[in-house]
């Protein structure tokens, strides 16, 4: 991940997170959304422990665009969340908040904000959706300079209306096919574990990648991404795979 790309990260998680408090993740729904095509995704390193995922554009510019998804635990309906996310912004004087109104998503209707900031690179453009459903905010963001915004505006807009959320993975499938396939690959998975030699690098893991690779592309690399960490957390429970495995 390059420096810009870093900061352009950094600066987004910013603007979000001084709402968010510590989370707990036991009860999340399972959730995915579809990132701009072609872009990378981000160096965990670079992200809050409390974002999801972040993927930064592939062309090198002076200040990488980026976009990354974070939830949060909630108990407030949307308009008082977004009143107090709008306080929060404008408690910056450097900030500009818009309200630009509502999106439809896959997974229902999402607030659309827009931020303006500037830093060293020059004036920032952040463009953020937030969704609430069943107790939780969804908080999509893509961020880019002001002069090269418009090139990403419906990439970021397509991201957002993209966004997925279900009680469970197997809820995001269409038909009782690739259920059953997806069952089936997780099954064989466990089956075929051995705890005492094998971690994430070994054949198993890599062919249940293959396997998703190849079966749900059209379903994107973060449903990817997602269902590879819920599968990853179930052999950790068991027991089956060290925490600190690669």
């Amino acid at each position: 991940m390059t420096v810009t790309g870093v900061a352009a990260m950094r600066i987004a998680i910013k603007c979000i997170f001084l709402l968010l408090t510590t989370l707990t993740f036991a009860k999340e729904p399972f959730y995915s959304f579809h990132p701009p095509k072609k872009w990378n995704l981000a160096d965990p390193a670079a992200l809050s422990p409390r974002v999801k995922v972040g993927f930064i554009c592939n062309r090198k510019k002076s200040f990488t665009p980026s976009m990354n998804l974070a939830i949060e635990e909630v108990a407030l309906p949307l308009k008082e969340y977004i009143s107090k996310v709008k306080q929060i912004h404008l408690s910056d004087k450097k900030n500009r908040w818009r309200e630009l109104g509502y999106l439809q998503t896959k997974s229902g209707k999402a607030h659309l904000s827009q931020i303006e900031t500037k830093n060293s690179w020059g004036h920032v453009r952040l463009l953020q959706s937030i969704l609430i459903k069943d107790g939780y905010a969804y908080i999509l963001t893509g961020v880019a300079l002001k002069d090269d915004f418009p090139e990403f505006h419906p990439e970021f807009l397509k991201s957002f209306r993209s966004l997925e959320i279900e009680k469970c993975v197997f809820c995001t499938l269409e038909t009782q096919e690739k259920k059953e396939q997806l069952k089936a690959a997780i099954s064989s998975l466990k089956e075929t574990w051995a705890p005492s030699k094998d971690s994430l690098k070994g054949k198993p893991w890599k062919t249940f990648e293959a396997f998703l690779t190849n079966t749900f592309e059209e379903k994107g690399v973060y449903w990817q991404i997602a269902t590879m960490q819920q599968v990853q957390e179930e052999l950790i429970q068991k027991g089956q795979v060290d925490e600190a495995s690669p």
